[in-house]
Formats: C-alpha cells, structure tokens, sequence
C-alpha cells in the first residue's frame, strides 16, 4: 500500500515550451528531499504539451489537465481539492527548492503546535543566489500581525506564499487563492496569516528563479500592478483589522 504523503505541493503550469527545462529542474529538487513523502499536484492550465516522460512516471506526482485557461490562482485552488496530505505548499513552476526545504518547515510547525511555517526565500540567478530578506522577522507572529510589515501597497510584500507551509483544512476554510488574475498569491497570504498564528523561520526554504520567461515580466502584469497592490493591500489590513476588533469584542 502507497505511503500517505506528509505534504502535498501544488504547481500551477501552462507548460511553456521554454519553460519545461525549470519544471525539470523543479522536479530534480523535489527528488532531493530529506522528506521524501511528498504528493506534487502539476495542475496544467490549458496546455497540450506532454509533461516530461520522468515525471508522469513518479507515482508521487497527480496530474490535472484543464481544457479551459483558468489563471494561476483558480488552478492552484483546484490543486488544493486534490491534495492527499494534511500539509500543503505551493511551488512555482519555475523555480526550486533547497533539499531541506520540506522537512524543516513540516518539524517547526509540528513542534511549535503552529498552523502556518514560513521561511525565506533566495534570488536564483544563473551565477548566484541571493537571500531576500522579507519584512517579517524571524519568530512567533500572532493572527493577524504579519500585516504590519506591510505598511504600505509600494513596500516589500510581508513574506512569500511559495514559502507558507499550512495545513490543508486552514488553507480551505481560509478560501485558497483570490479571483485576481494577478497578486492572487498575496491575498492567499493574508487570509492564512489573518486566521491563525504561524512561525517565520530563518532558513532558505525556497529559490526564487530570476529570467526573462516570468510572469511579472508582462505587459499585462505590468498594466495592472498598482491597482493589485492597492487592493489587496487594503483587503490584508481589513481583515487584520476586522480580526483585532473581534478579539477585543470577546
């Protein structure tokens, strides 16, 4: 009988021809796990390209293949109804993860009797890496309180979604990802980081790949940057500020 796998990660891909040689490389960190009872959930957002003959092979990866394009945040949703374990992360399609990436967050957060383990994470370039430090620091953060590293749309987001590893009834019960065709993954930050007290830890969780290919890199993402940051930055500081309220009320 299959091992039930500890963590289930959900990538959101539209399989670029030119982007298939980082989901192989993606997948090679995955195989590089000191955890190594994973479910990697590849949701294909209307594509028609074949996955590579390696992947499809793992018994440890699921495979769901839209036929209509959905954007990154509804495919990463619909990843999440398939996951198997009680954790989940998500993993971009592009980028990848240090070997110890998975098991140092899954021990901080079983340990600290925490909903939500975060990390930092580092700029993959071709020659080097380089370690972004995010807003929030080091330490226990309360529901709520990560919101105040975010003080206004311009600045640093608060931490990366890529680097959140929750579990999967907090990412359900907190509504997954937003119906935005960009920034979708700040939103999924806020409502996980709103609903319940988590850890930033101090490792290296995640590699951030830095090219041309990026999604950020779009005329489209380009178009619609501010009016994304203005809106989900206030939705993150009213829904900090509704928790605060209610707290105070009980």
């Amino acid at each position: 009988m299959p091992t039930r796998p500890v963590v289930s990660l959900v990538t959101a891909t539209r399989m670029q021809p030119e982007r298939r040689r980082y989901l192989t490389e993606l997948y090679a960190s995955l195989s590089r796990q000191t955890l190594t009872t994973w479910q990697w959930i590849l949701v294909i957002d209307c594509s028609s390209e074949p996955v590579p003959t390696a992947i499809i092979a793992d018994p440890r990866v699921t495979t769901l293949r839209l036929f209509e394009p959905v954007g990154a945040g509804l495919a990463r949703n619909l990843g999440l109804a398939l996951a198997e374990a009680d954790l989940v992360t998500a993993v971009d399609d592009d980028d990848m993860l240090p070997p110890d990436s998975l098991e140092v967050r899954v021990r901080a957060l079983r340990a600290l009797g925490v909903e939500w383990v975060a990390g930092r994470s580092a700029d993959l370039f071709e020659d080097r890496v380089v370690t972004w430090e995010c807003p929030t620091p080091t330490g226990h953060h309360a529901a709520g309180e990560v919101m105040r590293f975010w003080p206004d749309p311009a600045a640093s987001i608060p931490l990366s979604h890529v680097t959140v590893l929750t579990t999967r009834q907090l990412a359900i019960a907190a509504g997954g990802y937003g119906p935005l065709p960009s920034g979708e993954d700040f939103i999924y930050v806020h409502r996980i980081t709103t609903e319940a007290a988590g850890y930033m830890l101090p490792n290296v969780v995640y590699h951030y790949r830095q090219h041309l290919q990026q999604g950020t890199e779009t005329p489209g993402h380009h178009q619609i940057r501010n009016l994304v940051r203005q809106l989900t930055w206030e939705q993150g500081h009213a829904l900090a500020s509704r928790r605060a309220t209610h707290s105070n009320l009980v």
